[in-house]
């Protein structure tokens, strides 16, 4: 049943200069892939169901550690721990990211960037004009060719303890 509670995740992101989750930034401590693990882990909420796909910003410049404080979420959308690591900044580090945010259930296994602009296209009905406010996700960003898509995992609770009582009649 857990499994079934509606959920907020990212799902892609675009980091500056990087075209692949191996490569490491000049100035960065991790490696992008690093990175993205440590994003998948900022939990997020909304005081509403989030219908549409979004965008969240991350730009720093360095030297300074990097946590989910720092990123720059649609109005409707919260982290739950801002301070969540995601890296840490020499002083000539830079770190210019966008990430998509959806709303889902369980899990899903990394999309295609194909099946995540179906999926986009679906959940905003896009029109002809494409996304207009700064943080809807448009077609021409999900078919960059620099997506970095990321397993979401949508599930707000991480741990459960329950009892079970026997009526004694």
């Amino acid at each position: 049943l857990l499994c079934e509670i509606p959920g907020l995740a990212f799902v892609a992101a675009k980091i500056n200069d990087a075209s692949h989750e191996y490569i490491s930034l000049p100035g960065v401590r991790e490696p992008v892939l690093d990175i993205l693990l440590n994003i998948k882990q900022i939990p997020l909420v909304s005081m509403f169901e989030v219908q549409a796909p979004c965008i969240a910003y991350l730009k720093v410049q360095g030297p300074c550690v990097v946590t989910a404080k720092d990123i720059k979420f649609p109005p409707f959308v919260r982290c739950v721990d801002p301070d969540q690591y995601i890296t840490t900044l020499a002083p000539d580090g830079v770190i210019d990211a966008q990430f998509v945010i959806c709303s889902g259930k369980n899990y899903w296994m990394q999309f295609s960037p194909a099946q995540l602009l179906d999926y986009c296209a679906d959940a905003m009905a896009y029109d002809t004009k494409g996304a207009t406010e700064k943080n809807e996700v448009s077609s021409e960003f999900l078919r960059s060719p620099n997506l970095l898509l990321i397993d979401a995992v949508f599930m707000p609770i991480k741990k459960v303890n329950y009892t079970i009582e026997v009526d004694d009649e």
